[in-house]
């Protein structure tokens, strides 16, 4: 519902967030270390995500 109510552009940025929030849970929860490839990948998609969108 929130997702109808903003503009394109902050939706999908906040859609494209869920790998940038899994990586610390994974730390906490089982106690492993995230790779700096799944790091890089989810920072770059983030960004390339939000440059789609920057006005």
């Amino acid at each position: 519902m929130a997702v109808q109510l903003t503009q394109a552009g902050i939706a999908a940025t906040l859609m494209s967030l869920p790998p940038i929030l899994v990586i610390p849970l994974t730390m906490i929860i089982h106690k492993e270390r995230p790779t700096w490839l799944s790091v890089i990948g989810a920072v770059v998609a983030v960004i390339g995500v939000a440059m789609l969108f920057i006005e």
